[in-house]
């Protein structure tokens, strides 16, 4: 299974200071066992819109 087109909407890039408060980072930093200190310095957010390859 794959993918036909994605296209890219939107990249915006965030200095992790600014996002270490966010609750959803930290969640989702916690899901896997990471702290903000164990990232790079920048957290990419890219949004893609995806069509699915035709079955057959």
């Amino acid at each position: 299974m794959g993918f036909e087109e994605v296209e890219v909407l939107s990249r915006d890039y965030v200095k992790i200071g600014e996002t270490a408060g966010w609750e959803d980072v930290q969640a989702l930093l916690s899901e896997v066992g990471l702290s903000p200190r164990d990232l790079a310095h920048t957290v990419a957010s890219i949004k893609v819109r995806a069509r699915e390859l035709a079955a057959g």
